[in-house]
């Protein structure tokens, strides 16, 4: 914010200088503020339904442990809890899906269309729904 600065951008007197300095100090205030909410965009506009595959994982692994014939007495607890993170997970991911399907919709109707991958890991959605299913 220095007159020096601002003096090489313009000819008029020390009030312009002034104004626009703090215009450049407002712009850079609002810069940041929106950085912030676009990095929460760009993570949503990059998600794909490879993110499946986690919760997936996750239930497949809570049924296998809740069969496992080799118990111990903290089993089923430990198999309920992976359960319940495999239900918080699909729930999340299938969130973070739609809203990238509604606000990012002709990027994603280019990736489904075009990259076989992202059809392939959309089973994995319900394979998920299906293990939760299980200890219904």
């Amino acid at each position: 914010m220095s007159m020096s600065n601002g003096a090489a951008h313009s000819s008029g007197n020390a009030s312009t200088l002034k104004t626009r300095d703090t215009v450049f100090w407002f712009t850079d205030i609002l810069i940041e503020k929106s950085q912030s909410s676009s990095v929460l965009l760009k993570l949503i506009e990059q998600c794909t339904t490879q993110i499946f595959l986690i919760s997936q994982s996750t239930g497949i692994l809570a049924v296998i442990l809740y069969n496992l014939h080799y118990q111990f007495s903290g089993l089923k607890i430990i198999a309920i809890i992976v359960w319940l993170l495999t239900i918080v997970l699909a729930i999340l991911f299938s969130l973070t899906y739609v809203v990238k399907a509604c606000m990012f919709s002709k990027t994603t109707r280019q990736e489904l269309t075009s990259n076989i991958v992202e059809v392939c890991c959309l089973a994995s959605a319900s394979i998920t729904f299906s293990s939760v299913s299980c200890y219904s």
